[in-house]
């Protein structure tokens, strides 16, 4: 049985080791493959079959902290502002592939998210030379670009990158045009294809400079949608502490405060939605997840949660809301999103990203122009009025389900493992 071997930086931090994660799980009850996970280190502390850490304990989890930290204080010496210290990585730190059995052993490499720390494109580079089919989900657009993460609307996107805006020192030969270059001769004779979890994302690496020389497909995350699933609002809105009687607004991100998350936009859209619907305004409360070190003032009641690391409090937090919010201004195929509706709780969101796949407006939400905060929040009260929103909820959980549950994303997946080892 050919081995896959999916390659993260994480088990559980962030978006992207979440997919990864997921994905692997559902492919140990339903795929065809012999499957394995290579990680930094196992966060989740239990002896899980299939995993193999690249080291553990103390001693290595600092190990891994001075890896990044050594790469972030190289970049300091090109960084425009310290605001975008962890939008751009260098890829200059990091382990060394050959070191690790599970690697010399696979028939395919299944790569996810490797920044900061964990593999260099030296260690990139050490790992292609061994030739075997490569399979690279594109959770950012990091592997495409020059360095950053996330890129835009950068016009260098499809030159090969050069003059970087997120740069103090940037010319047409500055640290993106050289990774750019680097990735380009890693890259070449490989047998790699790249999965885009959105179309948007395949669209975005096939106008660029890298991505358009490699194929891409398109396939979801996947989600766990026995997990995922609804239960009564009153019984989920008792077990997270919240108010009974009235209506949640729901927003959550691994880092509140990142500006591409959008909760600047949020706060606005709030204001406008105590003037524009005074008789709302006494009903409503929000909920907040997500890690932020910032303290804001709203004009209605706000329950912070934090980080929420426990699935079951998340997806009761899920089922008590009303509607959850997501006003990220560039953003893939957000599991937050997936999640909501996957309980049964609408969403509103900007028109931005992958976004517009998953949700479908005035039938599982309300698509908001982009940047509008003035619409986001005729967006909340559209939903809060709906006549028909026990019907909409509905509608939520069976797009999920029909799009997104581990069988189909699993059998999507394995298909193309066949097609790139038979060859």
């Amino acid at each position: 049985m050919p081995k896959v071997v999916h390659i993260s930086k994480s088990l559980v931090t962030g978006g992207a080791a979440l997919a990864a994660y997921r994905l692997f799980a559902g492919q140990k009850k339903l795929g065809q493959f012999d499957y394995r996970f290579f990680t930094q280190q196992n966060e989740k502390r239990d002896a899980e079959e299939g995993i193999v850490s690249a080291g553990n304990g103390y001693l290595w989890d600092k190990l891994g902290l001075a890896r990044l930290a050594l790469e972030k204080f190289q970049f300091l010496l090109y960084e425009r502002d310290s605001g975008i210290r962890f939008q751009y990585s260098m890829g200059t730190t990091g382990l060394d592939p050959s070191r690790y059995s599970v690697l010399e052993e696979a028939d395919l490499y299944h790569l996810h998210w490797i920044c900061q720390g964990f593999l260099s494109l030296r260690g990139l580079k050490s790992l292609f030379r061994r030739r075997k089919p490569i399979v690279w989900t594109l959770h950012d657009m990091w592997p495409f670009t020059g360095g950053c993460h996330y890129a835009a609307d950068c016009i260098r996107l499809g030159e090969g990158c050069g003059k970087c805006p997120l740069l103090r020192i940037a010319g047409e030969n500055d640290i993106s045009r050289w990774q750019c270059r680097e990735k380009e001769s890693i890259y070449q004779n490989q047998k790699m294809v790249f999965v885009a979890p959105s179309t948007w994302m395949a669209q975005k690496a096939g106008s660029s400079y890298l991505g358009r020389k490699i194929p891409c497909v398109v396939i979801p995350n996947a989600l766990n949608t026995d997990v995922f699933t609804r239960f009564p609002m009153s019984e989920a809105r008792k077990k997270m502490g919240l108010p009974e009687k009235g209506f949640c607004l729901l927003f959550g991100a691994a880092n509140v405060t990142e500006e591409r998350k959008g909760f600047s936009k949020l706060l606005q859209a709030i204001e406008y939605l105590k003037k524009d619907f005074p008789g709302l305004s006494g009903k409503i409360f929000l909920a907040v997840f997500g890690k932020s070190r910032e303290q804001y003032t709203l004009p209605f009641p706000v329950h912070s949660f934090q980080y929420i690391s426990d699935t079951d409090k998340l997806v009761a937090l899920y089922n008590a809301a009303n509607v959850f919010l997501l006003p990220s201004l560039e953003d893939n195929l957000p599991n937050t999103v997936m999640e909501a509706l996957s309980c049964g709780t609408p969403v509103v969101a900007f028109r931005s990203g992958g976004v517009t796949e998953m949700v479908d407006h005035l039938d599982t939400g309300y698509l908001v122009q982009n940047g509008d905060v003035r619409e986001f929040a005729q967006g909340i009260a559209a939903v809060l009025n709906e006549k028909n929103y026990e019907v909409m909820r509905e509608r939520c959980r069976k797009k999920v389900i029909e799009n997104y549950s581990e069988r189909i994303v699993v059998k999507k997946y394995d298909d193309l493992y066949r097609q790139l080892v038979e060859k």
